[in-house]
């Protein structure tokens, strides 16, 4: 992309909605980056739209690359409630492009959980990291994997819940690895382990390459489907929806090992159900954010 490219600044209230969920909507439908800020007491969220397309087939003006933006994110509407309302409090503006990265990174702090500090990726020599937290750099290009996201959270906080539980595993497997950022967490709680990442999209494990190098960290275990020689597993992480879930119940199970533990999200409310239906009841600990739930076996 262009960086001299003007950008739309859209401003939406954020109200009673998940600023996490509206994030990753924004960004699929086009937005480079997304930024929560607050006004006058109230919360919004900044989405900063480039005006032109880098898609050879699109018309390149302000009017249809808006168009097509509005139209993928309609397309959320089963996911955010009243959608259409919150679009009808839309606010734009305009953004020269050599000025919408700084404006973005400066709505963007680090993020601190239970065991890790969560870094942009351009602040690579911070002047502190609190006591007793590890340093995660993270890719802020992506809406998930970045920690904004109530299952990236109960992902992480559930790992270390095991540091703290004196669990050891050697062998560990990040299914539908995204940004690649659970496997690095774990990774970085057990530097010794071996990890493995898979996910189905190529464009994911050149995200998750990328993040590995901010993390002064080296993995030749990426792959885009399951390595069929590998099993074993001690711990298993897939922080990936509900019905893919189920639908990857038998694989996931053939490859962890009898008194190995699995790590899951994406569940929400809606899906709570039928991932117990099919996973059961007997989880070690079952933790929740908002609308979503994380699971340890």
């Amino acid at each position: 992309m262009n960086s001299n490219n003007n950008f739309i600044k859209i401003k939406l209230p954020l109200k009673t909605h998940d600023p996490d969920l509206l994030s990753w909507a924004l960004i699929n439908s086009g937005a480079a980056g997304t930024q929560v800020v607050q006004e006058d007491g109230s919360n919004y969220i900044i989405a900063f739209l480039p005006e032109e397309s880098d898609q050879p087939t699109c018309l390149c003006n302000t009017n249809n690359v808006f168009s097509v933006f509005l139209e993928k994110l309609s397309s959320n509407k089963r996911f955010i409630p009243d959608l259409d309302k919150l679009l009808l409090e839309m606010q734009t503006g305009k953004i020269a492009g050599e000025n919408w990265k700084e404006s973005w990174k400066q709505g963007i702090k680090p993020i601190a959980t239970a065991g890790f500090y969560l870094l942009p990726s351009w602040n690579q020599n911070p002047d502190h990291i609190p006591k007793g937290k590890i340093p995660l750099w993270v890719d802020h290009a992506q809406a998930f994997g970045t920690g904004m996201h109530s299952t990236t959270r109960l992902c992480l906080d559930l790992l270390v819940w095991l540091r703290d539980h004196d669990c050891h595993p050697e062998k560990i497997l990040d299914i539908g690895c995204g940004t690649g950022i659970l496997g690095i967490a774990a990774q970085k709680i057990w530097n010794n382990s071996s990890l493995f990442f898979v996910d189905n999209d190529k464009e994911a494990l050149q995200v998750t390459k990328r993040v590995l190098q901010l993390n002064g960290l080296e993995n030749t275990n990426i792959y885009q489907v399951f390595p069929k020689n590998e099993s074993d597993f001690d711990l298993i992480l897939a922080n990936i929806s509900t019905p893919v879930l189920v639908e990857l119940k038998s694989q996931i199970l053939s490859r962890v090992q009898k008194e190995g533990k699995l790590l899951f999200s994406g569940v929400n409310t809606q899906t709570r159900q039928s991932f117990e239906q099919a996973y059961g009841s007997n989880y070690i600990i079952k933790r929740s954010r908002k609308e979503w739930f994380g699971y340890l076996y």
